[in-house]
């Protein structure tokens, strides 16, 4: 199971629409209940998992596949500086992310 924020707070790739045979209206009475469903999605066996929640709407059940960002909270105060340093770390994480690629490091 899954709380409503892990569920928003992921970048969605893909969404598939799931033909479910048995159970479908267990299933999305669960869902419609506000229950968010998490599990591992592999596409091929090969590659790394992603991130997928089962949601649904009034007839059908979906899998929401994506990355589950990591959101750090900085408050309500006047925290400029504090959220200038976070954003500078992430800006200088993803620039290592591209230069490692890449075969350089910095």
């Amino acid at each position: 199971e899954a709380s409503v924020d892990e569920y928003l707070s992921t970048g969605v790739k893909s969404v598939y629409q799931l033909n479910i045979e048995e159970n479908k209206d267990a299933l999305i009475k669960e869902l419609k209940s506000g229950k968010i469903y998490y599990f591992i999605f592999n596409y091929r066996e090969d590659y790394e998992g992603d991130d997928a929640f089962l949601i649904s709407n009034e007839d059908e059940v979906f899998a929401v596949v994506g990355q589950t960002a990591e959101f750090e909270f900085v408050g309500l105060e006047d925290n400029e500086k504090q959220l200038l340093q976070i954003m500078m770390n992430w800006i200088l994480q993803c620039f290592n992310k591209f230069l490692i690629n890449k075969k350089f490091h910095l």
